[in-house]
């Protein structure tokens, strides 16, 4: 099965007027974090991992170019070659500069005729693969997300009228659940929407999800996105004290 990363968008939400490094190049620990998607991947049971680049494309290539010569972690195919014959592999595609996600995901996976596991560069997990895989196959629906509680980010309060009658500080989960991606889709997510720019959410898991087609694998595990510079320290401090739950590939 091949595993795919939109790592082509702008990363404007991580909090400099102009950013050192494309957003899927954030440094954590080290490597880049869209490097330790990749090795989550190939350690589980993803021989192929196909990454979709379009802003600052060029730095992403260079930094892989550096990153497979010095680690020699996988084979790597820039753009415009074909899948490495050796595995592990990381695959380069140019999806464009100013691509839509549904663009970038409709030009990476119209090259895949089988089930595939997409999510973005910015997001880090602990979720068993295998597990989701085997959800996904049993149900035999179209598709499946991985559903996640939302990381704590501010005070809880519990009000009696105006009291604040208990107070949890940033605490680490609630009841709710969100979209945490970490999508497994099988080809047929096509025939929800047939364009080639297209929002994602909107425009195709959503009619997908009325249609009785989407299914919600829920991981009660370590999940965190890094949409602000904030959440980068974060992960980074988890490495650095030795405590990084998504380091499961040792």
């Amino acid at each position: 099965m091949i595993a795919c990363i939109l790592a082509g968008g702008k990363g404007s939400r991580m909090g400099f007027e102009a950013p050192p490094y494309p957003k899927a190049l954030a440094p954590v620990g080290d490597r880049a974090i869209v490097c330790h998607l990749v090795r989550h991947f190939h350690s589980a049971c993803f021989e192929q991992v196909w990454i979709a680049i379009g802003h600052r494309g060029d730095e992403i290539v260079d930094y892989f170019k550096t990153f497979a010569a010095e680690r020699g972690e996988f084979a790597l195919a820039l753009p415009g070659e074909a899948p490495p014959a050796a595995t592990p592999a990381v695959r380069l595609i140019d999806t464009g500069q100013e691509t839509s996600a549904g663009g970038r995901i409709r030009r990476l996976t119209d090259m895949i005729e089988a089930p595939f596991l997409l999510t973005w560069c910015d997001g880090l997990a602990d979720i068993d693969l295998r597990k989701l895989i085997d959800f996904h196959r049993a149900h035999g629906k179209t598709a499946t997300l991985t559903a996640v509680h939302p990381p704590g980010r501010f005070g809880h309060l519990t009000l009696n009228n105006n009291s604040v009658s208990s107070f949890d500080e940033k605490p680490t989960q609630t009841e709710d659940w969100i979209n945490g991606s970490f999508f497994v889709l099988n080809p047929g997510w096509r025939r929800w929407n047939a364009d080639a720019e297209f929002e994602w959410e909107r425009e195709c898991l959503a009619p997908m999800a009325r249609d009785g087609e989407l299914m919600a694998y829920r991981h009660t595990g370590f999940w965190q996105c890094m949409d602000t510079s904030k959440e980068r320290d974060l992960l980074e401090s988890l490495w650095k004290s030795n405590d990084a739950p998504w380091k499961n590939w040792d």
